[in-house]
Order: C-alpha cells, then structure tokens, then sequence
C-alpha cells in the first residue's frame, strides 16, 4: 500500500462533507419553495457576530406569522451551512415589516423567509469547490 498522507485525506473528506451538506440544505430550501404561504412580520433584523465563542458575521432575524388563526415565530431564514452569506446579503432579502412566509404544512413551526435556490447558494459550493482546486495544486 502506498504511503497515504492521512492530513490530506482528511482535508479532501472534509471538503466533500461540506459539499455534500451544502448540497442537502439547497435541496431543502427548493422543496421549501414548495410549502404553504402565509403573512407574517418581520420583527427584527440585524447583523452581528454569533456569539461569545463565535468570530464569525451573521444575520440576525425574529419574524412571526400566522398559520390556522395561530400566531408562531421563527428566526430561520434559509437553510445554508454559511450564515456570513446572509449577513452580507441581508438587505437583499430582508426588510423590516410585513413578509411573506413560507411554512412546511406538516409541521407549520418550521418556516423559512428566503426559499428555492439563492446567490448564497452557489457561493458556498464555489467556495468549496476552490478549496479542492487550491489543495490539488498544493498537493501536485
């Protein structure tokens, strides 16, 4: 067997990992797409950074909306893997007041502001796919 440099199997499994899940989560916002609509407010939208233990940007948002005469609240904007994607292009998709939501008819407390396939999208897999062509230049 040849000598396996295990750093950059590593690396290479990673990569596919994120590219795999990055895919799932745009898979799950085109079928979010899909889901029932219903109006609902946006309450609050900024950008900071994530938490205490956290360096990175993100997009902050509490929205509620109304399912069945239920009042329910969320905080999902989409499902990505980078939420730095949508601190910087927050203001592209979100304004405070009123929104539309789009919530999943089997269980209505899951919804999201930003369904289907999106610009965050693309770059996340980008970014990955660069990350791969980079390695595979330092490895040749």
């Amino acid at each position: 067997m040849e000598n396996i440099n295990w750093n950059i199997l590593f690396l290479y499994t990673m990569l596919v990992f994120a590219f795999l899940l990055e895919l799932h989560y745009l898979l799950k916002n085109v079928k979010a797409k899909s889901w029932n609509k219903a109006k609902g407010m946006v309450l609050s939208s900024e950008t900071g950074l994530g938490g205490p233990s956290e360096g990175t940007l993100k997009a902050k948002v509490r929205y509620t909306y109304w399912v069945n005469g239920e009042e329910l609240e969320s905080n999902k904007i989409a499902y990505a893997t980078l939420d730095t994607w949508f601190a910087i292009f927050k203001r592209l998709y979100i304004k405070v007041g009123e929104t539309e939501v789009y919530y999943n008819p089997e269980k209505p407390t899951e919804s999201v502001l930003v369904p289907g396939v999106r610009l965050f999208h693309v770059l996340d897999m980008c970014i990955i796919l660069a990350c791969g062509l980079y390695f595979q230049t330092i490895v040749s």
